[in-house]
């Protein structure tokens, strides 16, 4: 957030104050207040021309954050490495949720070393130079006050540095599982592609797609879903078939 403020990004929080407690040693974070209702909560209620506003200013704050350039490719978790390339960043994040699968036995050493094959010259696929990624656009972290006619884009944990490719696949997979949201996406994701001359490949797509895969396949994972991982298997498994 204080990156996209000295920028000068609208349509976001600011923050008021931040820290670490004395007592727990954990992180704290206090923003402004934004009025309104996310979107999954009040779809519903839109009107044709509320859902004009949110594409419009959805897209506006999109392409602004294209001009917060870097030198490499970053992200701004716990696991902080930069990268030179995004295919390297992708690569290793792939890697390393597929030896947390292969050490508790959900993939065997067949998926995980043909995979590990794919991922072989990735680093030729991707050729955007690293932006900000907000990287988790979807419609409960937007904010809208159908009264102001305001966008709040909330939720920055994921944000990074990279391929603006994959800012576009991951709001495509958002919109495929909230279909109100669909026609809003659409709508950004075309203008964006031609104002800023994206052009998604199948290669890169592939690279997202199993990227998506295998970490949905560490969170069901991590919360005990069985049966969502299994899905996600048989997932892998149709994606390797298939390609």
């Amino acid at each position: 957030l204080s990156i996209l403020a000295d920028n000068k990004i609208a349509n976001i929080p600011r923050i008021i104050e931040h820290g670490k407690t004395s007592l727990e040693e954990t992180y704290y974070l206090i923003e402004t207040f934004h009025s309104g209702e996310s979107l999954d909560k009040i779809y519903s209620n839109l009107t044709f021309g509320d859902w004009e506003n949110i594409s419009s200013q959805l897209f506006d704050f999109l392409t602004s954050v294209q001009n917060i350039k870097n030198q490499c490719f970053e992200t701004f978790d716990e696991v902080h490495i930069k990268y030179n390339n995004y295919g390297k960043m992708l690569s290793q994040r792939i890697q390393a949720h597929l030896l947390k699968h292969r050490a508790i036995g959900l993939l065997s050493d067949d998926i995980v070393n043909t995979i590990g094959n794919r991922l072989n010259g990735i680093e030729k696929i991707f050729t955007y130079d690293p932006v900000f990624l907000h990287f988790d656009i979807k419609p409960q972290n937007i904010i809208y006050d159908p009264n102001k006619q305001i966008v709040t884009i909330i939720d920055f944990e994921h944000s990074r540095f990279g391929d603006v490719s994959h800012e576009l696949f991951r709001g495509c997979i958002a919109a495929k599982r909230n279909p109100y949201f669909e026609q809003c996406w659409s709508d950004v994701c075309s203008q964006l592609k031609q104002i800023l001359k994206i052009k998604s490949s199948e290669s890169t797509n592939y690279y997202y797609h199993l990227f998506f895969l295998v970490s949905e396949l560490t969170y069901a994972s991590s919360t005990g879903n069985k049966e969502l991982g299994y899905k996600y298997i048989d997932q892998i498994r149709a994606l390797l078939l298939k390609n």
